[in-house]
């Protein structure tokens, strides 16, 4: 969860007593989820980067805006039918790490495995 996320999610009153944090990264949580609906959380919040699966957002040389994403090499829905999520993955990320410094450094040492590149363009393009 990135930085800030537990902590507002807490204060909405949202429940995450599914999710048990396993260690502190950077300002964020990783977590892992134990929920038996993992599809409404058991009615409980769901982090964003849960909500973004299969993309991770991948931030410019410059650290100013998002430029390209990573898609789960496990996921085996095809690009063309993921340009929608992926453009509202690139949306709300961008919102945060406009208003969240904090995000922004988050980022930019979060470390994923199992994830490949994809140039935002190519998704964007296929979200008509």
């Amino acid at each position: 969860m990135h930085p800030g996320e537990w902590e507002a999610a807490k204060s909405q009153g949202r429940s995450l007593d599914h999710l048990e944090i396993i260690a502190d990264e950077n300002g964020g949580h990783r977590t892992i989820c134990h929920a038996s609906d993992t599809s409404t959380c058991d009615h409980g919040y769901k982090p964003l980067d849960c909500a973004s699966y299969p993309f991770f957002p991948v931030l410019s040389p410059t650290g100013h805006e998002i430029d390209s994403m990573i898609k789960g090499s496990k996921c085996p829905l095809p690009l063309d039918r993921l340009g929608r999520h992926a453009a509202w993955v690139h949306r709300e990320w961008q919102q945060l790490v406009d208003g969240h410094r904090d995000v922004k450094e988050w980022l930019r040492r979060v470390e994923l495995v199992g994830y490949e590149v994809v140039p935002l363009a190519d998704l964007l393009s296929t979200s008509k």
